[in-house]
C-alpha cells in the first residue's frame, strides 16, 4: 500500500497539564494525515464533497506506547488498507526520532450526502480505489466496542459551534474529548490514556446537549458512551485503558 509520512510539531496548546500531547490533539494529527493521504491518492474531501459524497470515521483504535511531549516533532505514517464490503480501512504509525510511540487502525465509510447512506467507494469515486487488505498497524479486538450498561459517571456537554466540522456534524475529535472527561479526577491526575477505542454510532448536530457516561470495568479500564440528552439516543461509545504517567 502507498503510505505518506507527515510531521507535526507538538505545540504548547496541544499538551495537557503534564506537558504531554493530549489524545484529542494526536487524534487530530491522525485525521489530518488521513486527509492528506486521501488527497494525494485522488479521493480526498474536496473531491468527495464536489461529487456529492463525504468520508465519515466509523471507528478508530489508538494505542500509545509513550506520550509525546511539548517541543517534540512526531511523524505520522498512514496508508489505506483496502475495503471489506462498504468499509474502508486505514492504518497509522506514529514515530518520534524513529521510535514508534503509537499505532492506530480505523474504519471509514463514504456517505452519499443526500441520503446519508454509505456507498461503495470504488463505484462512487474510482474503480481503482484500493480494495486489497494489507498489513494492519493494529487489530481490532471485536466487531464493536462493548456496550455500556449501568454507568457510574454522567457528565453533560453542550454541542458548540466549535464542535462542527465540514460535514456539518460533530467532529470525531470532539467525541474523544467528551469520552476522556468522564473519568475520575484521580485517574486523570495519575494516569494517561494508553488505549482509546472509539466507535461512532450516529451523527450529532449543533444545539442541544449530550451526556457522556462511563463505568470502570477493571483497574484503569473504562467503558464510555455518549447519548443525546433530548432522546437518549446513543451516538458514540468507547473503551479506554490508562497507565501511570
Amino acid at each position: 500500500m502507498t503510505s505518506i509520512r507527515e510531521p507535526f510539531a507538538v505545540r504548547s496548546y496541544e499538551v495537557d497539564a503534564f506537558s504531554e500531547l493530549a489524545v484529542p490533539a494526536l487524534w487530530g494529527y491522525l485525521q489530518e494525515a488521513a486527509g492528506l493521504s486521501a488527497d494525494a491518492l485522488g479521493f480526498g474531501v474536496k473531491r468527495t464533497l464536489s461529487a456529492g459524497f463525504t468520508w465519515v470515521l466509523a471507528r478508530q483504535r489508538l494505542e500509545i506506547a509513550r506520550a509525546a511531549r511539548f517541543g517534540e516533532t512526531v511523524e505520522v505514517e498512514t496508508w489505506p488498507n483496502g475495503t471489506e464490503r462498504l468499509a474502508a480501512h486505514r492504518e497509522f504509525v506514529v514515530r518520534s526520532g524513529g521510535e514508534v510511540i503509537a499505532k492506530a487502525t480505523s474504519v471509514w465509510f463514504l456517505l452519499e450526502l443526500k441520503s446519508r447512506r454509505p456507498v461503495d467507494p470504488g463505484a462512487a469515486l474510482d474503480s481503482a480505489f484500493p480494495r486489497e487488505r494489507g498489513p494492519d498497524a493494529l487489530e481490532l479486538p471485536g466487531a464493536k466496542v462493548p456496550a455500556l450498561e449501568a454507568p457510574e459517571v454522567e457528565r453533560p456537554f453542550a454541542v458548540r459551534f466549535a464542535d462542527i466540522d465540514l460535514n456539518w456534524h460533530v467532529n470525531n475529535v470532539s467525541y474523544v474529548q467528551w469520552l476522556l472527561e468522564a473519568v475520575p479526577k484521580e485517574t486523570w491526575h495519575s494516569r494517561r490514556p494508553a488505549v482509546v477505542d472509539a466507535q461512532y454510532v450516529a451523527e450529532c448536530e449543533w444545539g442541544g446537549r449530550v451526556l457522556c457516561r462511563a463505568r470502570s470495568t477493571g483497574p484503569d479500564r473504562f467503558l464510555h458512551q455518549v447519548v443525546r440528552e433530548a432522546d437518549g439516543k446513543e451516538i458514540a461509545r468507547g473503551e479506554t485503558a490508562w497507565v501511570a504517567r
